[in-house]
This record gives C-alpha cells, structure tokens and sequence, in this order.
C-alpha cells in the first residue's frame, strides 16, 4: 500500500504505511473509515503524521486506529465506536467538528484546537485510558475551542484520564440531567457552562485552576448545579450566573478563589453538607461577597478568610468557622435552624 492513497475503508487489519515510512496524504481530500474489527496501524520512524486534510473526514465506528504516527484532522471527525489509540507517544490533533455518537475509547493523547469543536451527541461518550489526556483548546494560540455535552449518556467522559480544559476555551453542558465526571481528573482553566443540570467533580482534580462557572438559568437557583463529590479537591476563579455551587461528599473541598479574585454573583447558591467549602480571595481583597443563599448540612464546613453576604441562611448541621478573625457572614433575612 502506497503513501500516496487518499481513501481506504477499512474492515479488516491494514499496516499504512509500512513501518519506517511516512503516510503523507495527497490533498484530493481523503476519506478514512475504520469499522468493525478493522485495524489501521499508521507507523513512522520519523516525524511522519496520517492527515487528514480540510474537507476530508476521518469515520471511526468499530475497530481502531494504532501506530506510532500522529494524526492531524483538519476536516471532520466522525467517532462512534471503537479506538483511537498508539503503539508509542503519537498524538491525535483535531481543528474541524468532532461528532461522538457513541461509546469510544482514546488511548492517545488528543488536542481539539485551535478552533475546533467537539460534540457529544445521543449516548457519545469517551474513554480516556489512565495516563491519557483530552485537551480542549491550545494555550495562546488561535481562535478558541468549544466543546459540547449535549447526549443522554450521564458519563461523558471515564477511564481513569484527564480532561482539560485549557484558558479561552469552553465546555457546555446543554442536559438537563446530571453530567458525571467523577471518572477522570478535570482541570478547567477555561469556562464552563452548566445551563441547568447537575455537573459532578470527583476526586484528582487538580488546585490552582483560574477557570470560572457561569450557571446559566433565568431566576436564582434554577440554573446549573456544580458538584462536588467525596474525595473531590479544587479550586475556582468564580461562578456567575443563577446556579447553585455545593460539596456534598465525605472529604470533599472546594476553595473559592485562593488564585483569583472570584466573581461570585448574588444569584449563587452556596452549600456545603458532608464537605468543606472555603472563601478566600488572594487577589488582594477579602470580599465581602454575595450570594442568594448559603446552605450548610450536617457534616458540612463552611470556611475560609473572606466575608460574605447571604440573603437566606439554611443551617441544619454542620459548622460555620473562619481562618480570619477579620471576616464575617452576615445574612439579609432570618436564619433557617432545622
């Protein structure tokens, strides 16, 4: 099989090209299509990458992809089944629309951007094997990424990777429905917006992120709900928007605003049962900060050295503490006990 073929469908095992070439393809827009059982092993001894060039597309709904080549996609990519993995370090680069239609696997290193998009549609979810990392976007360069969680699959993404969502960037979470992400470690330095399901954060993800949350919805409280669940660590730039932002799990964490100053809004709701919620603001202020209510459930902590105003308290177990004596919680109405 020559460098030089633009389409290939694939249902059986192919080697493109032999190992110690390079697979170059020609610009009459190629078609790849992997189904099936079918192998595609892509090999290089260089720098050789498999392109796809802008209008051509590359379809993977069974079998997988392999090698040590890389692959660079500036057309579509459709995936609906099977894997996109290496035999080494090679990496899969998208710039075009990415559909996901169903259960798939990466075992490569994948950057979406600059400008690409990536949605998840119907039950599209993506497992990204441990070690591996999805990166929405490219740090500083070019026009930004979004990607889009709009399926009925509760797990978009497992497996034990990393989604990252790089600064400039942005993820939607467009269901109604809870979006679990407890599965892989999610760094968000970009936005993310949860217009009005419950998005939740498990344990490994990583402090020092700058990312903001914007909630979405059209009166307080209704919009999205950002969780996090036991073992969870993270920190935030700020959430905006009319949401609700709660730790509910047996060693959970959320620092709001240790590396930023956090734009908390006054339609954000506030809750902390079974986790500890902390307020701080290290960009040269102490708040004080409002929001719509502070909830704090038995088994909840509620801390941290800047002040904050709540409309309504709701204060059924749990403990209210500070790391500086200087802050203070006041609240607009009556205190809720239960």
């Amino acid at each position: 099989w020559s460098s030089d073929v633009c389409s290939s469908d694939l249902g059986g095992s192919l080697t493109l090209p032999e190992a110690g070439t390079n697979y170059a393809p020609t610009s009459t827009t190629p078609s790849v299509t992997v189904s099936g059982t079918g192998t595609l092993t892509a090999n290089t001894a260089g720098v050789g990458v498999m392109k796809i060039p802008l209008g051509g597309t590359l379809t993977v709904s069974g079998g997988t992809i392999t090698g040590s080549a890389g692959i660079s996609d500036a057309g579509a990519f459709n995936w609906s089944g099977g894997t996109v993995t290496t035999t080494g370090a090679a990496t899969l680069t998208t710039t075009g629309a990415t559909n996901v239609t169903g259960a798939v696997t990466l075992g490569r290193d994948w950057t979406a951007g600059p400008g690409a998009t990536v949605n998840l549609n119907g039950a599209g979810e993506v497992s990204i094997d441990t070690g591996k990392t999805l990166s929405l976007g490219v740090a500083g360069a070019g026009a930004a990424s979004t990607m889009n969680i709009n399926g009925a699959s509760t797990t978009p993404f497992k497996g034990g990777g990393t989604l990252t969502i790089v600064a400039g960037n942005t993820m939607n979470d467009n269901v109604a429905t809870d979006v679990d992400l407890t599965g892989v470690t999610f760094n968000n330095n970009g936005t993310v917006n949860s217009v009005s399901g419950n998005l939740l954060l498990g344990a490994g993800a990583v402090a020092g992120e700058i990312g903001t949350y914007a909630l979405g919805g059209t009166a307080a409280g209704n919009g999205g709900t950002v969780s996090l669940i036991s073992g969870s660590r993270m920190t935030t730039g700020g959430f905006s928007g009319f949401g609700n932002v709660q730790v509910n799990g047996l060693g959970a964490s959320w620092a709001l605003g240790n590396n930023s100053i956090i734009a908390l809004s006054n339609t954000t709701r506030l809750k902390a049962a079974n986790g500890t919620l902390s307020l701080n603001d290290s960009g040269g202020g102490s708040g004080p900060y409002t929001v719509d209510r502070l909830e704090v459930n038995s088994g909840g902590t509620f801390t941290g050295g800047a002040s904050l105003v709540a409309t309504d308290l709701l204060w059924s177990g749990g403990t209210i503490t500070t790391t500086n004596l200087g802050a203070t919680l006041t609240t607009n109405n009556p205190v809720t006990l239960s």
